[in-house]
């Protein structure tokens, strides 16, 4: 059987959640054909969790000693939400070491962990945008010009990372500041973005090996003022999938998603979000290493399109191994 590396952890806010969906992903890798390895990667420490003990993994050439024995692996399934997962930096390292790797690309990392940067490149071809502006860390923002730009309530956010650390939604003026240092806490670059009131949607999407498969759409209806960490993982929202959309607009989304793919150079499985706003739907951002806990949504997209997840898994993971 091959062996498969699931790397999970990372240095951001985004660790648990990772850690859950590597998780689930040792879970549901089909057994019969792959022997997975957990390995959880926090700052310098790399580690490999195995039933009885934990032993250091071996950076040179991404191995482990057991018994006496060095353990090589066929490819890896990288779950690391945030960095080093979805900045570039562990795909670098795979890279170096020759690992194949299910997950996103340094050119589609490059192009997405940038909130800022994504919108710049999809815009020019057709895709609508939410207006924003780059504020960098250590600037005085013109909070007047600001919002008389983008208006109230606007977000503050880091331009990089994700499940919304960090993110707020700002309905006074006197709030931007506290905001913005809060988010220059996570990041160099902070987003300020136009608040778009609509319907908040999100598609999955992955490539079979053949064409690009679009998943069913999820309504989000967060408790909270917007899909926010708890929302997202908490259980504190209700997804809808299939949302409840016409058949035009559902092909829309699903062109659009499609498009989003291709121009950031994605692979594997991602999550693109948007909001419709009177019937036109806003390119948010790309989630390249979705979440895949128990309470994730693409999970939920692949039950509710009748995708066994075993299966697509074994189709990403068999993707990239050597033929």
């Amino acid at each position: 059987m091959k062996k498969i590396a699931v790397v999970a952890g990372g240095n951001s806010g985004e660790y648990e959640v990772s850690l859950r969906s590597g998780k689930m992903i040792v879970q549901s890798l089909d057994s019969n054909l792959f022997e997975p390895y957990f390995i959880v990667i926090r700052g310098s420490r790399w580690a490999v969790h195995l039933d009885d003990e934990e032993l250091e993994m071996d950076k040179n050439d991404f191995s482990f000693i057991r018994n006496g024995e060095k353990v090589r692996f066929d490819a890896v399934y990288l779950m690391i939400h945030g960095t080093p997962g979805e900045d570039g930096k562990i795909q670098g390292y795979f890279h170096l070491v020759n690992m194949p790797f299910v997950g996103p690309g340094i050119s589609c990392c490059v192009l997405t962990s940038a909130k800022s940067l994504a919108k710049e490149l999809v815009a020019p071809h057709g895709v609508p945008v939410a207006k924003s502006r780059l504020l960098l860390r250590g600037s005085r923002p013109n909070w007047d010009a600001l919002v008389a730009e983008l208006s109230l309530p606007l977000f503050i956010k880091p331009n990089s990372g994700g499940s919304s650390v960090a993110t707020h939604k700002v309905y006074k003026a006197e709030e931007l500041s506290a905001a913005f240092e809060d988010a220059c806490k996570h990041d160099q670059e902070v987003l300020a973005e136009e608040f778009i009131a609509g319907t908040e949607v999100t598609c999955g999407i992955f490539h079979d090996g053949e064409k690009l498969v679009c998943l069913p759409i999820t309504e989000i209806r967060p408790h909270r003022d917007f899909f926010d960490y708890n929302a997202k993982y908490l259980g504190e929202s209700d997804e809808i999938t299939p949302a409840p959309l016409s058949a035009e607009l559902t092909e829309r989304i699903h062109r659009l998603t499609e498009k989003v793919y291709r121009l950031v150079h994605a692979d594997s499985l991602v999550r693109v979000d948007f909001i419709i706003r009177d019937g036109v739907p806003y390119f948010m951002e790309v989630n390249t290493i979705p979440g895949f806990s128990e309470a994730s949504i693409v999970p939920q997209q692949l039950r509710a399109a009748g995708f066994d997840i075993t299966q697509v898994l074994t189709t990403l993971v068999n993707r990239v191994l050597p033929s």
